[in-house]
């Protein structure tokens, strides 16, 4: 089975999906904003034509390496498969808490969270460079030997399935909510609300936030976005915003130990001593 044929025509049926969900809103006047939807559109069209391919194959690259290195081998079928994808949904959640609890990563991420608006197309907000070291999060995997290209795979199967909840459309589900993520839940984990944030990191289960403490039911209305906002709709200004930050920060840093330190630290970490740059 090819899986990179089946990964490329299912991102280009979300963002046909996500851009006609898009313009019936704009038509029933939904849409409060709509430059924010087209900056998702603009910043996902350079991910998929510019950067997605080199990003692949560093993935690809890096974990195979490892995998070789592994003496364990898991052979590829379908009850290995679905283990490795729940693995995968676990190693996901852990990606995604480390995304939000470490400025590094949150210079990154922060992109997927800076719309003030909440719609198909935020699934595709993502940033450009995440790959960079995303793949590590995702190595456990292929050190228990799991076919690197099918754990990438199912690395991008939780991200396809994550596209539906990023709906203010859809109302609770249920039993459903339960077990996996949905878009209530999902509405959580976008919010700037205080009881809202760091919350709700699952994938397709939401039973990894209910086993580890960072779960939230939506209850409150929910106000999207950064708690401090970049107001910009320009992709270059949402994408290089915070690393330019992060970046002016270390610069401002007495040591490179403390400059070190600001990277892996919270996002919220300022450092006790600055110098002024």
């Amino acid at each position: 089975m090819d899986y990179s044929n089946l990964l490329i025509l299912g991102s280009w049926l979300i963002a046909s999906i996500a851009a006609i969900e898009g313009f019936l809103a704009y038509l029933q006047g939904r849409r409060k904003n709509s430059k924010e939807t087209l900056a998702n559109f603009l910043i996902y069209f350079v991910r998929r034509f510019f950067l997605s391919f080199i990003q692949k194959s560093l993935q690809l690259s890096a974990l195979s390496f490892f995998f070789y290195l592994t003496p364990f081998r898991v052979s590829n079928n379908f009850i290995s498969f679905i283990c490795l994808l729940f693995f995968v949904d676990f190693l996901y959640f852990w990606k995604h808490y480390s995304e939000h609890k470490t400025r590094l990563l949150w210079s990154l991420h922060n992109v997927h969270h800076s719309s003030s608006e909440y719609n198909l197309s935020t699934a595709i907000r993502l940033p450009w460079f995440g790959a960079i070291f995303m793949w590590i999060f995702y190595l456990p995997a292929v050190l228990l030997g799991f076919d690197p290209l099918l754990t990438l795979a199912c690395s991008q199967i939780v991200l396809l399935y994550q596209f539906w909840i990023h709906s203010e459309d859809i109302p609770k589900l249920g039993f459903f909510e339960k077990y996996f993520n949905t878009p209530s839940h999902h509405r959580v984990h976008h919010a700037s609300n205080n009881n809202y944030l760091d919350k709700n990191f699952g994938g397709i289960l939401i039973i990894w936030d209910k086993l580890f403490g960072t779960f939230a039911q939506e209850e409150e209305t929910v106000k999207y976005g950064l708690t401090t906002p970049i107001k910009s709709s320009n992709p270059f200004r949402i994408i290089f915003d915070e690393p330019i930050k992060l970046i002016k920060d270390m610069i401002a840093s007495q040591s490179l130990k403390e400059a070190i330190r600001i990277c892996y630290k919270s996002p919220g970490y300022r450092p006790k001593t600055r110098k002024e740059i």
